[in-house]
């Protein structure tokens, strides 16, 4: 019952959010290598320096162990704790007492690991979360537009809703009821139904077209000239087999088999054309099939 109420629209985006972080957790275990190598060479470069001395309270204390030295450092460049158990600054007390070189040391490993590798990590981290997200989206959107039930349930609700509203608007004097029809059964009623502008552009409007274009992944931007799309032979209307084959090619984004798909339909017409003006027009004339 939970994973049920997780495909509710509400929960969408913590879904994107979870399978976004899910996608970037390869990222986050490579930053944490990257992160630990070089705490770890300054961590012993500082235990092998501080910790060899024996005098207590000026900081050095803090570096005996490698273990003791790595922590120390990590909360210190990480976390943003760098205080002993008194709550004194470490590094201020040990570059005044032992020398400003490791006040450099502690400078330079801020200055590379905050302004550097820490914001090279949260980018690359931010954008596999946000590819993972994407992905995401884009493999559902290939799902719905793979699935052929689901486009024949949503083109029946798509005619139902126009059938009613043609109906309503007296465009025919036969009344169905469009419950419990399948597609097949919705085209053979809607046959002779002839859609025209006026009417097309008031179910545009319409909430429940709106939401079935949305899920039928029909761009909005080519909802605004969709009526001029739909009708193909310039008739002024737009009948149920335009409307059907139209939004069905509509959905998703173009892709490129679209596109040559389009340019072999034209030079498959431009050699029709040849083809007859070459029998139509006198011998005259030059004009060849090619």
């Amino acid at each position: 019952r939970i994973i049920r109420l997780a495909r509710l629209e509400i929960f969408c985006d913590l879904v994107v959010m979870i399978r976004g972080t899910l996608g970037g957790m390869r990222t986050l275990l490579w930053s944490t290598v990257v992160i630990a190598i070089p705490l770890y060479a300054i961590a012993l470069f500082l235990r092998e320096t501080l910790g060899n001395i024996q005098e207590s309270g000026f900081g050095a204390d803090a570096f005996r162990s490698l273990p003791k030295s790595f922590f120390t450092l990590f909360r210190c460049v990480v976390a943003a704790d760098c205080n002993d158990i008194e709550g004194i600054p470490i590094f201020p007390i040990v570059a005044d007492r032992y020398g400003w070189g490791y006040g450099f040391v502690y400078c330079s490993t801020m200055l590379f690991m905050s302004f550097g590798l820490f914001n090279v990590i949260v980018a690359i981290f931010v954008e596999n979360v946000m590819a993972a997200a994407k992905t995401n989206d884009q493999l559902l959107k290939k799902q719905r537009l793979r699935d052929q039930v689901y486009l024949a349930d949503k083109m029946v609700e798509l005619l139902m809703v126009v059938w009613d509203a043609y109906q309503a608007e007296g465009g025919t004097d036969s009344h169905h009821t469009t419950e419990k029809m399948s597609l097949e059964e919705l085209v053979e009623i809607a046959a002779p139904m002839e859609i025209d502008r006026a009417l097309f552009e008031k179910l545009r409007q319409n909430d429940k077209i709106k939401d079935i274009f949305h899920d039928l992944d029909v761009a909005e931007e080519d909802q605004y000239k969709l009526f001029d799309t739909l009708d193909v032979d310039g008739s002024g209307t737009i009948d149920v087999e335009e409307l059907c084959e139209g939004i069905s090619k509509l959905r998703g984004d173009a892709r490129r088999s679209d596109i040559v798909q389009l340019n072999l339909q034209i030079r498959h017409v431009q050699k029709a054309v040849r083809a007859l003006a070459f029998n139509l027009l006198p011998p005259s004339e030059d004009v060849t099939p090619r």
